[in-house]
């Protein structure tokens, strides 16, 4: 099975996730991907690693309301990354997307009230429910 952004692997013994692909080496035509693990991170070609979970990578429309998950600590490392500090205040909050795309690096991603861009499998879409 092919890995792609998202997805859960194993690398020396560790369950890590695929944060990002970088374009292919030059000359060699093979990506590389980021993964995050517990405490380091790497840049790897998909043959060192076991897939462990095939993320379904969920897809928004603008004027969706979500509602950002729990995201690890690992995955918000700010070294070299996508997240910032202020995105830790998003967690658990509700927004609405305001823009969709796909990075070619970090995949598919969204826009959260004109702010912010967060990974889609962080979020969760809120459905439009009647009280009764």
């Amino acid at each position: 099975m092919e890995i792609k952004i998202g997805d859960i692997v194993e690398y020396r013994g560790q369950h890590c996730r695929v944060m990002s692909q970088s374009s292919s080496v030059r000359g060699y035509g093979r990506p590389q991907f980021e993964i995050r693990c517990h405490d380091f991170r790497e840049h790897i070609y998909p043959e060192q690693v076991t897939l462990i979970e095939s993320v379904n990578l969920p897809e928004f429309m603008i004027g969706d309301r979500v509602c950002v998950d729990n995201v690890p600590e690992f995955e918000r490392r700010h070294e070299y990354g996508f997240w910032v500090t202020e995105m830790d205040d998003y967690i658990g909050n509700d927004y609405q997307v305001t823009k969709y795309e796909y990075n070619s690096k970090f995949g598919p991603i969204v826009e959260l009230g004109g702010d912010w861009w967060f990974y889609t499998w962080h979020l969760i879409l809120i459905g439009d429910y009647d009280i009764i």
